[in-house]
């Protein structure tokens, strides 16, 4: 067996890449064919893994951008609320509306609270739904909503001139789904935290009030993906919409070091992919809880004293979100952008370049099947042929699927010169994919993996000898070392064909299946330490 096992120290089979590159934002480059129309992401509004048993998920993950459904009327738990009164006397009174998380208690938002009202220059009332042994839903929500606003008026809070003055909507996780609806109606903005937009129906830029998005790194169930696509959505119209509305209208942030159960208790739920923190539970809830106050404060008529302050925290924030993650939305973004180079590394002659190599993208699985790759000798062009396999619900490409001509093809019609390389392999291009992408990775996350994430292995193509089907159905493998070893192994099935003895459609193929780059990532900053 064949394997590389890449560390620090370890030099790539085949690298001809500088350490960074500048990726297009749109997901085709200029010199490649998309064929049919452009692919959707799947993304999922959701971004938690969370079980719940109610109405919450009857549309089913076919329809991720809705918002739970309002089919009967729900039930009306307002007098469950758990009002937090004013910890300041004096100035503006604001109402945050605040709803959990799936199997999680009211209670454990409790310090989060607390500390946004300490922190906060105005009066700030929080009115906690409790749907105690219900799952939570939207028309719960929907359901207690004026009652929380009743409850708190009669406790003393001050509404503004409108319905929805001084009022704002926030939730974890499948309460920030089950909100996110609502608060467009009722609210002046919309404070998300472990949940995201999608990039289609559900689409963050679109919606029609302020909302403050906070992920955290290591938040093993919402994925990296969600959250980066989401900074990458609102970064690309950062032109049109400017710095203010770019950092305090849709501000995205993420919390370095911070999981999924931080905004709440900080006990990560494994067994749904939440990861170990790398900060304590109190640095996570002190950064959202300022992160929280800055969006609140920015937003609250009368409060021009303290809204350069709050604003520039919030600047801060997304800043720093899109300097660590930048590249990986890049490369979420263009997940099919080393197909170039694969098919010049398999031709192994220094005589071509990208221009001989014209990739033809393809959105629909049964187009790809029947297609082939082909040299045209007039153009002095090879054609190959890219399916993308299906994304999982954050966007992420696992492996690409490509349809290259082989070493033999391509040296009996372009030798001109001596070649490079007659033996590249899968493997090889795997192990060059990921030196790719710890070279996109920021630093801090690949000092992590070096120490305590789980290394690849990439081990001798998988050859397919039976049947072009059997190779459509198959995957990239990534399994646990069997001997024994600390490695995950990566293997990969390929199929090569002859140039001669079989039909002249079939010959002098070389297909194979490859990770993406924005796996890569993914396994290097997130899935290595689960």
């Amino acid at each position: 067996m064949n394997a590389v096992a890449l560390s620090p120290t370890h030099s790539p089979l085949i690298c001809n890449f500088p350490t960074t590159i500048t990726l297009h934002r749109h997901p085709s480059f200029s010199s490649t064919v998309h064929l049919s129309k452009d692919r959707k992401k799947i993304g999922h509004s959701l971004g938690v893994t969370e079980k719940i048993q109610s109405s919450v998920m009857s549309k089913s993950m076919a329809s991720p951008s809705l918002a739970p459904p309002l089919d009967s009327p729900g039930e009306d738990v307002s007098s469950q609320a758990i009002i937090f009164e004013p910890v300041r006397e004096q100035g503006i009174d604001v109402l945050l509306l605040f709803f959990p998380g799936a199997l999680t208690s009211p209670q454990a938002y409790f310090p989060l609270i607390k500390l946004v009202q300490n922190i906060s220059a105005f009066r700030l009332w929080a009115s906690i739904l409790d749907p105690g042994e219900r799952s939570l839903s939207s028309s719960m929500i929907e359901a207690s909503i004026d009652g929380m606003i009743t409850r708190a008026k009669e406790r003393g809070f001050i509404p503004g001139e409108l319905s929805i003055s001084k009022i704002f909507i926030a939730g974890h996780s499948i309460g920030a789904w089950c909100a996110r609806n609502i608060a467009k109606k009722r609210a002046e903005g919309f404070i998300e935290m472990g949940c995201f937009f999608d990039t289609n129906s559900d689409n963050l830029a679109q919606y029609p009030k302020p909302v403050l998005s906070l992920g955290g790194g290591l938040d093993g169930q919402l994925k990296l993906a969600g959250m980066a696509n989401l900074a990458c959505e609102i970064y690309i119209i950062e032109p049109e919409m400017g710095d203010f509305n770019t950092h305090a209208v849709k501000p995205v942030i993420i919390i370095p070091g911070m999981n999924h159960a931080q905004f709440s208790h900080g006990i990560p739920n494994k067994e749904r992919g939440d990861l170990d923190a790398d900060i304590s539970i109190e640095q996570a809830r002190s950064q959202a809880a300022e992160f929280i106050s800055s969006f609140l404060t920015v937003h609250i008529k009368g409060q021009a004293e303290t809204r350069e302050l709050a604003f520039e925290n919030l600047r801060k924030g997304v800043k720093k979100t899109h300097d660590l993650y930048k590249t990986f939305w890049e490369a979420i973004q263009n997940q099919e952008m080393q197909a170039k180079f694969w098919q010049l590394q398999i031709a192994g002659l220094q005589e071509l370049t990208e221009e001989n190599v014209v990739v033809i993208k393809h959105d629909y699985l049964d187009n790809f099947v029947y297609s082939k790759p082909w040299i045209d000798i007039k153009m002095k062009r090879i054609f190959v042929q890219v399916y993308l396999s299906s994304a999982d619900k954050f966007g992420i490409i696992k492996n690409i699927w490509i349809k290259m001509k082989s070493y033999e093809a391509i040296q009996s019609i372009f030798q001109k010169s001596e070649s490079q390389s007659k033996n590249v392999s899968a493997a090889d291009l795997n192990a060059d994919t990921f030196h790719r992408a710890l070279s996109l990775t920021p630093e801090v996350f690949r000092r992590k993996f070096y120490e305590c994430g789980k290394k690849l292995r990439f081990i001798e193509d998988l050859v397919v000898k039976s049947s072009g089907q059997d190779w459509i159905d198959s995957d990239v493998i990534m399994k646990p070392a069997e001997d024994g070893l600390d490695f995950v192994d990566v293997q990969s099935t390929v199929i090569i064909t002859p140039v001669s003895g079989v039909a002249s459609r079939f010959a002098g193929m070389h297909y194979m299946k490859i990770l993406s780059v924005a796996k890569c990532m993914e396994w290097i900053m997130l899935d290595s330490f689960q």
